[in-house]
This record gives structure tokens, C-alpha cells and sequence, in this order.
């Protein structure tokens, strides 16, 4: 079941990931040329709202669909986004989660479908017709019904979130997006929930607490401080170890850094890895990749202890080292000890 959730809080994460850089563009513009902003500025405030509106929610649309089958899943997903977002009046960042996705999912099952069917040149008249007919009724769809259920579902988690502020009782919203970032799914309660709730309060007031929510460090901070205390009573010992699946070895000719999007722990424990081998005076290529683009080909991957079951779906024939922290040095010169006693390194 934690891995169900997991895979399917990584997914959501991989929809928004790719376009951080995107959402810290129409940060500055507004930050910077609202009203309240640093440099108000009425003509280039106008670009904030068609930022939030269309464009963040038509990207997250492509990559969910995307990630479901490729660019041409992403475009379909993009035109079905459009439908939600057009018949919304608020960000439709979490209809954009369900609407890229189910475009990608529709069209792969469509060329699933007809692909021995089609007749030797006219594939690509078949495909073209297909994505903008599936497009158009996806779209359709959104626009007239998904569109208004979703505000009203994004509304209504909204009334919640104020209810609980103007109580007083904000701290307590990290009781649910702690556990979150474990399943990997506080990036669609970030983007989701807090971002369009945050978006109508700077319009207001120029400010708002909802973007700091999801980003505080406070209670990771308070698990990292209360981690000796456990470890002492025996609870953490044991994670601190190398976890390593037990497979034949074979000779590698990439490492790779796997974490659920590809851009974030799986990169900083690339560098450190590098740095190590470096100093060891070894050279082997290494890469960073999201779980979902790891090659099948793949023979040796380092990655949090938590992906291990669905690496072995990925990748049955890689070795795996699982760690506990990226950051852990000591767990990189035991994999580089191992590779020279196995001679797997050039």
C-alpha cells in the first residue's frame, strides 16, 4: 500500500518538478511588478495573471501526460488542460493533474488499440486525426463539466485551509503535509491547494502565508533534531547502513542516481559520488534520472532504501545500492572499495 502511494505521490511530483523554473518566473513577475510588488509597474503586472491561469497549469498538464506516453501523450494532455483551466475562474493546477494524464492515458490506449489496424502509409494521418479528434472531446468534456467540479473541489478544500487559519491553528497543517513529502504527494497539496489560495491573497493584499507552508523547514528540521535521540534508543541504527539487493554483478558501464523526479537528492548525490571518484582517481560515468526514465538496461543504481521494490520493476537486472541519505559519504567509498575489489571500473 506505501508503495502504492508513494508511486503515485512520485508521479504527481514528476508532473511539477520539471516546471519549478516556470513557477519561479511568475514569482519574480510578481513579486516584482504587482502593485505591492518591489517595482509596480501596471503594464508588465498584466502578465501575472495569464501566467497563472494558462500557462503553469497548461505545463503540468503536458508532463502528466507526458510521463503517461511521451510528447504525444504531453499534447493531448496540454489540449485536455486547456479545457479545465477555460472553464475555471481560479488556477487549475489540480485539474491540470488529472486532465494531462488522462489525455496521455486515452490517445496510448487508442494507438494500442488501432495500431494493427492502420493501414502502411497513413500512420501519420491516423495519428495527427487521432490526437486533435481525442484532444477536442477531451477538451469539450473539460470545459463544460470537469472544469466547475474540480473549482468547487478546490474550493471547498480552501474554505477548509482558511478555516484553520483564521483559528489560529496553522501549525497544525504540517500534521498532514509531513507526512506528504514521505509519499511524495506534498507537491500536489503545495501546487494543488496552497498555490491558488496563495495567489488570491497577493492579489488582495500582495502577500500571502500559504506559499511558506509546504517550504517550511521547521518540522523536518525538528525530525532531523530529534534523530540522535532515536538512533540512541536503537531506531535508526540499522538505516544508516548500505542496503544492497542481491544480484549477480555485472560490469558497469553507468551509475545511476535515481530519485522520484531526477532533479533533486539523485543529483546532489551524483556530485558527491563524482567528487569521491575523482579523488579516487577513477573514471566511470555517472547520471542522475527519475525513477520513471530509468533505462530497463540499467546494471548498477544508487537510490533511497524507499524505491527499492519499484526498482526491481524498472530494472529487474540492475544492482541496487538503497541508502538512507544521498549525502552520506562514507556510503559512496564502500560502493568505490567494491568496485575495485570486483574490477568493475576501467
Amino acid at each position: 500500500m506505501r508503495a502504492r502511494l508513494q508511486q503515485a505521490g512520485a508521479f504527481l511530483a514528476g508532473m511539477v518538478v520539471p516546471n519549478i523554473g516556470a513557477f519561479i518566473a511568475w514569482g519574480f513577475i510578481t513579486a516584482l511588478f504587482i502593485p505591492a510588488g518591489w517595482v509596480p509597474n501596471q503594464h508588465l503586472a498584466r502578465l501575472v495573471e495569464p501566467m497563472i491561469l494558462y500557462l503553469l497549469p497548461i505545463l503540468i498538464g503536458f508532463s502528466g501526460g507526458r510521463l503517461v506516453y511521451g510528447t504525444r501523450g504531453g499534447v493531448v494532455g496540454a489540449v485536455a488542460t486547456m479545457g479545465v483551466v477555460a472553464g475555471s475562474s481560479v488556477p487549475m493546477f489540480l485539474g491540470a493533474m488529472i486532465g494531462g494524464p488522462l489525455g496521455g492515458w486515452l490517445i496510448k490506449r487508442f494507438d494500442q488499440a488501432v495500431k494493427a489496424r492502420v493501414p502502411v502509409g497513413f500512420e501519420m494521418l491516423v495519428a495527427n486525426f487521432s490526437a486533435g479528434l481525442i484532444g477536442m472531446g477531451l477538451t469539450l468534456v473539460a470545459f463544460s463539466a470537469v472544469g466547475s467540479v474540480v473549482e468547487g473541489l478546490t474550493m471547498a478544500l480552501a474554505a477548509g485551509a482558511r478555516s484553520i487559519t483564521r483559528a489560529g491553528l496553522l501549525p497544525l497543517i504540517a500534521l498532514v503535509i509531513e507526512p506528504a513529502k514521505v509519499l511524495f504527494v506534498n507537491n500536489a497539496i503545495n501546487h494543488g491547494i496552497l498555490s491558488p489560495l496563495g495567489v488570491a491573497e497577493v492579489n488582495q493584499t500582495g502577500k500571502s502565508i500559504f506559499f511558506l507552508l509546504e517550504t517550511n523547514p521547521g518540522p523536518g528540521l525538528g525530525l532531523l533534531a530529534a534523530g540522535p535521540i532515536v538512533a540512541r534508543a536503537g531506531g535508526f541504527g540499522e538505516a544508516q547502513q548500505v542496503v544492497r539487493a542481491e544480484q549477480p554483478r555485472a560490469l558497469p558501464r553507468t551509475v545511476f542516481f535515481v530519485c522520484e523526479a531526477g532533479m533533486g537528492s539523485s543529483v546532489m548525490g551524483q556530485s558527491l559520488f563524482e567528487r569521491k571518484l575523482e579523488d579516487a582517481h577513477l573514471k566511470l560515468s555517472v547520471e542522475h534520472a527519475a525513477l520513471s526514465e530509468l533505462p530497463s538496461s540499467a546494471q548498477l543504481v544508487v537510490a533511497h532504501h524507499s524505491l527499492l521494490a519499484r526498482l526491481k520493476e524498472v530494472a529487474p537486472e540492475a544492482q541496487i545500492h538503497a541508502v538512507d541519505e544521498f549525502l552520506n559519504a562514507a556510503v559512496y567509498e564502500e560502493l568505490i572499495k567494491e568496485l575495485r575489489s570486483t574490477g568493475d571500473q576501467p
